[in-house]
């Protein structure tokens, strides 16, 4: 029998920090007597807990104490469809690892419809590792957030612009093209779309011929994501197909609510990567990082890299060549022979110019890095066994373990990694905001990832003046702390030019942190 390691207790804790703000907008006064009675209520509450815990433990083990940390790592059992329902179902997948597969057809069903989001029916998935966050969406496209220098996404989904994002593709095949977007997707063709432990997933099938794509973010510090597209031949005859994989370059610097410019794509033929540069923003970026996309694997027959030469006149669904100014495009022929499988490999990332060749190389040279992730992924997260009825608590551990670490950015100026509130805090105004919630998210990572919370204690602290010692709300582009009135405007949801800052308060030492 598994026991809970002491690391996994960590992941339930709850925030005791609540808004100081009242639903009107309001300060709340309380006395500094009710606050001390709360806090030492809280404390009696939590050692009487911690009394139990021990008798129990005590008990359990015949009066020795356990291990701190069980050396046991062996697979746990997730199988549960509680917390299945109308959105779709829980499943394991082929790692054992906990995945969600988004089964209702969000365009025509009304149960797809979210009251949070005035009707809307976007549902997303966080794909992640420690550097890079991505949004992957039910509609089937995949944005990046980077976080690196100022808080923006790579490609941003503004259709009205035909800037798609990206992160999907089209296969052509017999003269009909059928796209992994399912937005797009055909009728009568079957796209299945599953949200896994650092992945999205989804199986296209029509044509006689089964596309399955995988978009993920490599377990590590490596800011970019892979895109293994494996296609088959269903068929008992050869079958003449290509592949397009899409990937938009619409930069967007969220705290300044405005695109960025984007200078002339370059193609190296070298490392058969396309990237482009960055300006402009909000904020005095001064050393930008470009957005790049390369082939890690199969074949090339040429690129595009002009959204009006690759939409053209035609549609989202099935483009012929408007406005806007770049997108990375590839294109790559097959013939395949009955029942025959082909893998093709693609990466996409944020990164500086001088880094770009570095990360192709290491990708490109090895042979399965999306397995590699999920055993990353697997051999970390915490296990526990709470036995058959409640197996859904251990994926509950297992899932909010890995949303919790994926959630991790890093930030240049600053030279640490942190983990984010995210939600609108970070992915609306553009800033990190709740100071006070960053150490809630470093107390599992003492257990977990000591070296992770120990850059969260400096990202923090470094942030604490010398004199007065108050810190601030949150941080901005830049490591900057946003001022008083940028806080304030951007609580009562109203756009504001000026985005004045100040200064980061005196650094502390961090060699002995």
């Amino acid at each position: 029998m598994k026991l809970i390691p002491e690391r996994t207790l960590m992941w339930v804790t709850g925030n005791e920090g609540g808004n100081p703000m009242t639903k009107s907008g309001g300060r709340r006064i309380v006395s500094t007597s009710s606050i001390i009675g709360r806090r030492r209520s809280r404390l009696v509450m939590q050692l009487r807990l911690l009394g139990a815990v021990l008798a129990f433990a005590a008990k359990a083990f015949g009066g020795s104490a356990p291990p701190a940390l069980s050396a046991d790592n062996s697979p746990v059992n997730l199988s549960s469809k509680y917390g299945s329902g109308h959105f779709g179902s829980w499943f394991v997948d082929g790692f054992g690892l906990p995945a969600f597969r988004y089964q209702i057809d969000e365009q025509s069903d009304p149960r797809a419809q979210q009251p949070e989001l005035a009707g809307g029916t976007e549902a997303q998935h966080q794909v992640g590792n420690d550097h890079i966050v991505a949004a992957a969406f039910n509609h089937g496209y995949t944005e990046l957030w980077s976080q690196d220098r100022l808080m923006q996404w790579a490609n941003l989904y503004q259709p009205q612009s035909q800037h798609y994002a990206g992160g999907y593709g089209y296969l052509n095949t017999d003269g009909a093209v059928f796209s992994t977007l399912w937005l797009d997707r055909p009728p009568g063709a079957s796209l299945e779309r599953d949200f896994g432990v650092g992945y999205f997933g989804k199986v296209l099938k029509a044509a006689g011929v089964t596309v399955q794509q995988v978009i993920y973010a490599p377990f590590g510090d490596d800011p970019l994501l892979l895109d293994d597209v494996t296609i088959s031949n269903r068929t008992s005859a050869p079958k003449r197909v290509s592949w397009f994989e899409y990937w938009d370059v619409n930069p967007y610097d969220q705290t300044g609510q405005l695109n960025r410019g984007v200078g002339q794509p370059a193609w190296d033929s070298s490392t058969m990567t396309l990237s482009v540069s960055q300006s402009g923003g909000a904020a005095d970026d001064t050393a930008p990082l470009s957005i790049f996309a390369a082939v890690l694997a199969g074949p090339l027959d040429g690129y595009e890299t002009s959204v009006e030469t690759f939409f053209g006149s035609g549609t989202r669904a099935s483009p012929a060549g408007a406005p806007g100014a770049a997108l990375f495009a590839f294109r790559a022929p097959l013939t395949l022979a009955p029942k025959q499988t082909v893998t093709l490999r693609y990466a996409y990332g944020m990164a500086h110019a001088d880094q770009i060749a570095g990360l192709i190389a290491k990708y490109g040279a090895q042979p399965g890095p999306f397995a590699a992730s999920e055993q990353s992924w697997q051999s970390w997260l915490p296990k526990a066994d709470f036995g058959v009825s409640r197996r859904w608590v251990a994926r509950e551990l297992a899932w909010d373990a890995y949303l919790l670490r994926s959630a991790s950015v890093y930030e240049e100026v600053s030279g640490n990694h942190t983990i984010t509130q995210g939600g609108y805090y970070q992915y609306f105004t553009g800033l990190n905001w709740g100071t006070r919630s960053w150490p809630h998210y470093m107390l599992p990572m003492v257990y977990a990832d000591p070296e992770l919370a120990r850059e969260i204690l400096r990202y923090t602290i470094s942030l604490q003046p010398q004199v007065g010692g108050q810190l601030p709300y949150g941080t901005g582009p830049l490591y900057t702390c946003p001022s008083r009135e940028l806080v304030l405007v951007h609580s009562r949801g109203v756009q504001h030019d000026d985005r004045g800052t100040v200064g980061r308060g005196e650094a502390r030492p961090q060699a002995v942190i």
